[in-house]
C-alpha cells in the first residue's frame, strides 16, 4: 500500500487529494491526519475507485483533506483490511511553495540561455540548405536538457501540433510579472528577476525578425557532440515530414524556399507578436531595443502575417492553432497600443476558435481541422487561454460573453469526459484520432502514431496549460463551477508535483523520486534544479497502460520521451503556479 501525495505542498485554502495505491482493492478503509505532534485533525473514509484503463500500476482510492485548513507539516496514515500505510510528511501552506518553485524555475531559464560560446556563434549564424547569408539570431534558450537549439516552434509538418516553445516562454515570464503585480512586497526581487528574463527572450526574439516579413523560426545542431561551427545552422522544415529522429521521407520532392525558415501564426509568430507587444509594456533597464521597437516590429510582423500566413503553412491553410496563436497577438496589441482595430482583428479571431466547437459523443469539444479532434501534446490549453485573455478587453457584452462561455463550456466538457471513466487523479484526457479518417476514441495519454510520430512524449506542459486555463476561467466563476475549475487545476499540477503512480515529483530540486535522462549509457545531459521532466506517457506497446521509464532498458536506449527537461513544461507551470495566485 502506497499513499501518494503533492510532494511540493498544498495550499491552506483549496483542494487537497491523496490518493491510496494498492494491489489489492481496498476494503473498510479509512484515513487519518496528523500533525507534527500527532495530533489527529481530520479523519474519514476513502473513496475506493479500483483500476484505470490498463494500467499496470495497481488498484486505487482516494483520500481528500481539503477540510484541512492548517499550515504545517502533517501525515497520513491509511487503515484498511489489507493493512496499514503512512505517507511521507508533507507541506500546507499559504503560496510559499510555490513561490519557491517560480524562483526556481526562473533560475532554470538562466542556466538555459544560449549565451558565451554559443551566442559568438549564433551572431553569424549560417543557414542550411541553399539559403545563403548570416544572420544574428543570438540569445534565446536551450530547447531542453537534450537539444541546445533554439526553436520558436517545430512539428510544423503535422500541421495540427506545433508547440510553442521560446518566444512563448518570454511571453510567459511577462505574463507572469502581471499576475503577480497584485503581490505584497514580498513579489519584489523575484519580479525582477522574472523581468530580465522575459527582457532577454524579447531580444531574443528582435534578433530573429526578417524585416517587413516575420521570423527565423529555428537555429539547430543536429548533433551535440560535433564541432559547433560545422553543424550549427539555422534550420528550415519540410511541409511534408521531420528529419528530427533521421532522413526525412519528402526531402527529395519539396522544394525549400526562404519561406521554409520562417514562422507563420502556429509556427511561433503568433507567440512572437504577442511577445514583443507586451513587452512594450514592460520598460526593462537592460533591454537592447526600446518599447518602441517591440511594438513596431510586432505591428510589421503582424501585418505580413494576416495578409500571408497560408504561404508558410505546410498546408496553405489557416487553422485552429494558427487561430489562437493569432489571438493571442492581437489581444496583447490591443492592450498595449489600444489601437480599436486590433480588437476587431481579436473578434474575428474569437469567432473563429468558437465556431470551431462541434459536439463529439455528447461532449463539446474544439477541432482543429475538418474531422480532427483538438489534441495537443503541449498546449491544449492556450485556445481557453486566449479565449479568457479576449475576454477581458472586449468592449462589447455579447462578444465578452460568448468568448467566455465558449471557454467554460469547453472546460466543462473536458473535466465531464475525465470523469466518465474511473480517474481517480482527476488526470484530463484527450479525444484522440491518428488521421482524420479514423474513429474517434479516448485515451490518457497523447498517442503514438499521429502525424508528429515518432515524436510523442510525457505530457507536463499540456497539464500545466490546462491548469493554467482552469484557474483563469475560475477567476470569472462563481459557486460550486468556481471549485470545480479550480480542483481540475489542481489535480494536474499535483500530477506534475508528485501525485502520480510513480511517485515521482517532476521538478528537479522538489520533492523526491526524480527522473534523470539517459542518453544510452552516457548522463551527459544532466537535469537542472527548477526544470520539469517530459513526464509520464501510455505504455510503449500499450496505449492505455502508463509508463516511465527511467533509464536504459530492453528497446529503450535514450529515455527522452520521459526524462528530458523542455521549455514548454517550465513555461506553463510558470503560467500556472501565477494564475494560481490571483485567486
Amino acid at each position: 500500500m502506497q499513499i501518494l501525495i503533492n510532494q511540493i505542498s498544498y495550499r491552506s485554502h483549496g483542494p487537497k487529494v491523496a490518493i491510496v495505491q494498492s494491489t489489492q482493492p481496498l476494503t473498510n478503509a479509512t484515513f487519518t491526519l496528523a500533525d507534527t505532534d500527532g495530533t489527529v485533525v481530520l479523519a474519514g473514509p476513502i473513496t475506493a475507485v479500483g483500476t484505470v484503463a490498463h494500467w499496470h500500476t495497481g488498484t486505487y482510492g482516494t483520500i481528500d483533506f481539503s477540510a484541512a485548513e492548517a499550515e504545517g507539516k502533517f501525515q497520513l496514515t491509511v487503515k484498511a483490511d489489507q493493512g496499514t500505510g503512512h505517507s511521507a510528511r508533507f507541506t500546507i501552506d499559504h503560496g510559499y511553495m510555490d513561490l519557491r518553485l517560480i524562483s526556481a524555475m526562473t533560475y532554470w531559464f538562466k542556466g538555459q540561455r544560449a549565451d558565451g560560446e554559443w551566442a559568438a556563434h549564433d551572431q553569424h549564424a549560417e543557414f542550411m540548405g541553399a539559403r545563403e547569408g548570416t544572420w544574428n539570431v543570438a540569445g534565446g534558450w536551450f530547447d531542453a536538457t537534450g537539444d541546445v537549439g533554439v526553436h520558436l516552434s517545430h512539428q510544423s509538418h503535422t500541421a495540427y501540433y506545433n508547440p510553442q516553445q521560446m518566444a512563448f516562454s518570454a511571453y510567459a515570464f511577462y505574463q507572469l510579472t502581471e499576475q503577480l503585480a497584485h503581490g505584497d512586497e514580498a513579489f519584489t526581487i523575484v519580479k525582477r528577476r522574472i523581468l530580465a528574463e522575459a527582457s532577454y527572450g524579447a531580444d531574443s526574439v528582435m534578433h530573429r525578425f526578417v524585416p517587413t516579413r516575420a521570423f527565423i523560426k529555428s537555429i539547430d545542431r543536429p548533433s551535440a557532440y560535433a564541432v559547433m561551427s560545422d553543424t550549427r545552422q539555422m534550420a528550415y522544415e519540410l511541409h511534408h515530414s521531420s528529419d528530427q529522429f533521421g532522413e526525412a521521407a519528402t526531402a527529395a520532392q519539396e522544394t525549400v524556399t526562404d519561406l521554409n525558415y520562417e514562422t507563420s501564426f502556429r509556427s511561433g509568430g503568433g507567440s512572437a507578436i504577442a511577445t514583443l507587444a507586451i513587452a512594450g509594456r514592460h520598460y526593462y533597464p537592460g533591454a537592447e531595443y526600446t518599447s518602441g521597437d517591440y511594438i513596431q516590429t510586432a505591428k510589421q510582423a503582424y501585418r505580413y502575417l494576416k495578409a500571408h500566413n497560408n504561404e508558410l503553412t505546410n498546408d496553405g491553410k489557416t487553422n485552429l492553432v494558427d487561430a489562437y496563436c493569432a489571438l493571442l497577438a492581437t489581444v496583447e496589441l490591443y492592450k498595449t497600443t489600444e489601437e480599436y482595430g486590433y480588437l476587431l482583428e481579436a473578434r474575428d479571431w474569437a469567432t473563429q476558435i468558437e465556431n470551431a466547437v462541434v459536439t463529439q459523443a455528447g461532449y463539446p469539444w474544439l477541432t482543429v481541422d475538418q474531422e480532427m479532434p483538438f489534441t495537443h501534446p503541449a498546449d491544449e490549453g492556450l485556445p481557453l487561454f486566449a479565449l479568457a485573455l479576449y475576454a477581458e478587453v472586449e468592449n462589447e457584452p455579447q462578444q465578452a460573453q460568448a468568448a467566455q462561455a465558449a471557454a467554460k463550456t469547453l472546460l466543462e466538457s473536458l473535466i465531464a469526459m475525465s470523469d466518465s471513466v474511473n480517474n481517480p487523479f482527476d488526470y484530463a484526457r484527450i479525444w484522440a484520432k491518428d488521421n482524420p479518417q479514423d474513429a474517434l476514441r479516448t485515451q490518457f495519454f497523447f498517442p503514438h502514431h499521429t502525424a508528429a510520430a515518432p515524436w510523442w512524449q510525457g505530457e507536463n506542459a499540456r497539464l500545466a496549460s490546462l491548469a493554467t486555463a482552469a484557474f483563469k476561467l475560475a477567476a470569472t466563476t462563481e459557486g460550486e463551477q468556481k471549485q470545480q475549475f479550480i480542483a481540475f487545476g489542481q489535480a494536474q499540477l499535483d500530477w506534475i508535483e508528485g501525485r502520480n503512480p510513480f511517485d515521482s515529483a517532476m521538478i528537479e530540486g522538489f520533492g523526491r523520486n526524480h527522473i534523470q535522462y539517459h542518453f544510452g549509457d552516457r548522463v551527459d545531459f544532466l537535469n537542472a534544479p527548477g526544470g520539469i521532466v517530459n513526464g509520464i506517457t501510455s505504455g510503449i506497446d500499450d496505449e492505455q497502460d502508463i509508463a516511465f521509464v527511467r533509464g536504459p532498458e530492453d528497446g529503450v536506449d535514450d529515455n527522452w520521451r520521459w526524462a528530458e527537461q523542455w521549455l514548454p513544461h517550465v513555461s506553463w507551470m510558470l503560467l500556472a503556479l501565477g494564475q494560481k495566485s490571483t485567486l
